[in-house]
């Protein structure tokens, strides 16, 4: 399984689990506003993270005949990903407030769009590193990860919803925690090995290989859109 799909089993299960819990603390147009900014995730992740996994995979077997390590296949698409990122984050985050009024209608909800935006930048982090466990082929490391997760993400959850009765922000807070463990922790098994080597030329090869693979995954969202606009 994929970086994206050991992520979106881990979220199905935590939505399984959470749900009957959070319908008795969140209202339907809290669940409006973290669908809202699920999306605004979907987005701005698929655009930072520029599909640079798929990079990594790439040349991640092919080092003696692209004529580099393992150090710089992994650094040089880590480093662009934490840097552009980070740029990206930190010019929504001067806009929140804006973004706040057009996903909303209402400037309002600014510190919950910048929650969104900082777990973003975290999500990012742990999806190169679970990734890179992936192409190792740690498969029980990449599923005691999962488990990890889904064990933060269900404590962090009843914690700040439950018994703070923090409601919408409270959930979107459990998430940016479940994020921060698991960046760490990801990080610590996979990219902290290998040691710092960035090199521009296999960055722009990763990059020149990536970059129509995530326009393929927004056309893959867009269809998958029209088709349920259609059943509507």
């Amino acid at each position: 399984m994929n970086n994206s799909g050991v992520h979106h089993e881990v979220q199905k299960f935590l939505a399984f689990f959470l749900l009957p819990i959070y319908t008795r603390y969140l209202d339907p147009g809290g669940y409006g506003i973290i669908a809202l900014l699920g999306i605004l995730t979907m987005v701005i992740s698929t655009i930072t993270m520029c599909g640079l996994t798929n990079g990594i995979s790439r040349y991640f077997y092919y080092t003696d005949k692209e004529g580099v390590n393992r150090d710089e296949v992994v650094w040089s698409a880590v480093t662009f990903i934490i840097i552009f990122t980070l740029i990206v984050v930190s010019i929504l985050f001067y806009f929140s407030e804006a973004i706040s009024q057009l996903l909303f209608d209402t400037p309002q909800y600014f510190y919950l769009v910048k929650l969104t935006l900082l777990n973003i930048f975290m999500s990012n982090i742990a999806g190169a590193g679970r990734s890179i466990l992936i192409f190792e082929e740690k498969v029980w490391t990449v599923n005691a990860i999962s488990l990890c997760g889904i064990v933060i993400g269900v404590i962090s959850g009843l914690t700040m919803v439950v018994y703070f009765k923090r409601g919408v922000i409270g959930s979107v807070e459990a998430a940016l925690i479940s994020s921060t463990f698991m960046t760490v922790f990801t990080s610590l098994l996979s990219i902290k090995k290998y040691s710092f080597n960035f090199n521009y030329g296999i960055l722009k090869k990763q990059i020149r290989f990536s970059l129509p693979l995530m326009f393929a995954v927004f056309a893959f969202f867009f269809i998958s859109w029209k088709k349920s606009s259609k059943r509507k």
